[in-house]
């Protein structure tokens, strides 16, 4: 799920995942200061960087580009398909505010952090009143992905570690959702996002994000591996999965008894599903399972779906989102349909989504 996390976030210098995480390096200066926690994966050589500007540029432009061009791209150069830039910028960012929406896209646009949808007048002039479950999305902030996966929940305010004791106060916005209830009934508002690292699976898409409404339980895997040290017990092992994995892929207050149907907005009321997704770290042996409740954009047919038959930037690829049919629900038969790209859980058992209530889209 582009996931939202850590509840406890660690530098590369403070533990092992160093050079086994990351596909390339954290570059702390990107968000701001030495707090924030993103992966630029080409990040610029000091050759590269000597020559930056030290002060914040107030009012950042994706054609201050260092080589900006291609076919998505002013300039004529070679930004990847998708992207305006190519990841190589000397725009500083400054303290910007939730108000200050172009800024900080053309700022993420600028680093290939976001895709030149969001650039659009479209998008960022969007009314809030039509930034509902199933719109598109980004997030910006410290703690938007931990080790370049992305955090699907984040909103100001103390997230909780395993034992429900409060840990940091996450700072990070959300943009594109603001019509979505930021709690309902122990959900909280997210926005998905593709991610595809290499030593985190499975990879998850949802090209351009999708606004939605979610909450989740972890369960960290009793498995002693051959990472783990000499006399790993099925406790210490679940405490190692619950501090690595579950610190990051836990969101809301996952409560589904009361969370039983999605809220109506913007005068419609989208599909509520679980689904599972078995999380690995494969670097560091360490796995754990994520039940997921969530209200996702509803669907009859496959061009309901903003994510169909797109290209996606963050993965390189064209996407697969469909109008997938859930499986019946069991206590009537009733199926509905959601958009959704079915190989974010391909390891899954079972690999689709279980209805919980269909909203406005149930199918014949």
């Amino acid at each position: 799920m582009s996931f939202q996390i850590n509840r406890g976030f660690w530098f590369c210098s403070a533990l092992s995942l160093a050079g086994m995480l990351m596909t390339g390096c954290y570059d702390a200066s990107e968000y701001g200061d030495s707090s924030s926690y993103n992966i630029r994966a080409n990040a610029p050589a000091a050759s590269e960087t000597s020559g930056m500007a030290s002060s914040a540029v107030k009012k950042p432009s994706v054609t201050q580009d260092d080589d900006s061009g291609g076919a998505n791209a002013p300039g004529g150069g070679n930004a990847k398909p998708g992207f305006v830039s190519t990841c190589r910028t000397s725009n500083k960012e400054t303290n910007w505010t939730k108000s200050d929406k172009r800024e900080i896209t053309n700022y993420l646009a600028s680093l290939c952090k976001i895709g030149n949808y969001f650039v659009d007048d479209s998008f960022i002039e969007q009314p809030v009143e039509e930034q509902n479950i199933g719109n598109s999305c980004f997030c910006y902030g410290k703690q938007c992905n931990y080790a370049g996966y992305e955090r699907p929940e984040l909103q100001s305010g103390f997230v909780k570690d395993a034992n429900g004791k409060d840990t940091a106060n996450v700072a990070g916005m959300l943009f594109g959702c603001d019509n979505v209830p930021e709690e309902y009934h122990g959900a909280v508002r997210s926005c998905y996002r593709s991610s595809d690292v290499a030593n985190i699976k499975p990879a998850i898409y949802f090209p351009n994000g999708t606004c939605a409404l979610s909450m989740s339980k972890c369960t960290p895997s009793d498995e002693c591996t051959s990472f783990d040290k000499e006399g790993c017990t099925p406790e210490s092992a679940i405490e190692a999965n619950n501090k690595t994995i579950c610190g990051f892929a836990r969101f809301g207050t996952y409560e589904p008894e009361k969370f039983t149907e999605c809220p109506v907005i913007g005068g419609v009321q989208s599909v509520l599903v679980d689904f599972l997704m078995n999380i690995s770290i494969q670097t560091l042996g360490r796995k754990a399972k994520l039940d997921v409740r969530v209200c996702f954009q509803g669907c009859k047919k496959d061009s309901d779906c903003h994510g169909y038959n797109v290209f996606d930037p963050l993965v390189q690829g064209e996407s697969q989102t469909r109008c997938v049919k859930t499986m019946p629900r069991a206590s009537d038969g009733v199926v509905a349909g959601v958009c959704f790209d079915k190989r974010t859980i391909i390891d899954a058992d079972p690999p689709e989504l279980t209805l919980v209530h269909p909203g406005d889209w149930a199918l014949d």
